[in-house]
């Protein structure tokens, strides 16, 4: 790949993380807010679990490509655990070492 297509690739994984974050703080809300009639069936999620289910499996198939392709240390594996941000971080990093190695 290219430098272009790299760092669209980390600027949409970051894209990916925000857009994840959103989700689960809006189903949040709605779970928090009001957790009797969400339980009961009374109160429909903002964000359907399908896309909240999508959206993190390509923010994985993502992040593991990003760790094993571009030679990341394999300790950056365990932004996993925090998805959303794990690619933010992830993403950035690889946008700043494109913007160092354009200027070695």
């Amino acid at each position: 790949m290219n430098k272009t297509t790299k760092s669209i690739f980390a600027i949409v994984l970051i894209i990916l993380g925000i857009l994840s974050i959103i989700a689960t703080s809006l189903n949040l809300q709605v779970t928090m807010g009001d957790t009797e009639a969400f339980l009961a069936g009374q109160v429909a999620l903002p964000v359907p679990p399908i896309l909240t289910w999508g959206l993190n499996l390509v923010q994985i198939i993502g992040f593991l490509y990003l760790v094993f392709s571009e030679k990341f240390k394999k300790t950056n594996l365990f932004w996993i655990l925090l998805l959303p941000v794990g690619c933010i971080v992830l993403g950035t990093r690889q946008l700043l070492r494109l913007n160092k190695s354009e200027f070695d």
